[in-house]
């Protein structure tokens, strides 16, 4: 939790467009850049988390930062990011 929330306050508070920033999570958390079917997952991912937070923010967090954060869970959850044996 710590993590997501640290990287998505870096997000957040950095002057990348969206896409941008989407693309630079998906790098560093993949090591690769995301092809365009995931970046509009991740679009849409950020945006409904978004509207959700700034109706009810339920967390410490800023609207932005959470949603961000939400985004980071995403990449944090994938089976990608995940080392299976």
């Amino acid at each position: 939790v710590e993590c997501s929330e640290a990287m998505a306050g870096k997000l957040s508070e950095g002057s990348l467009d969206e896409s941008t920033s989407i693309r630079q999570a998906f790098l560093e958390c993949l090591g690769r850049l995301p092809d365009s079917q995931e970046l509009e997952i991740l679009t849409r991912v950020r945006a409904e988390a978004y509207e959700q937070f700034e109706a009810v923010n339920n967390t410490d967090l800023p609207v932005d930062v959470a949603a961000w954060t939400q985004v980071i869970r995403v990449l944090f959850n994938s089976d990608e990011f995940i080392t299976r044996e």
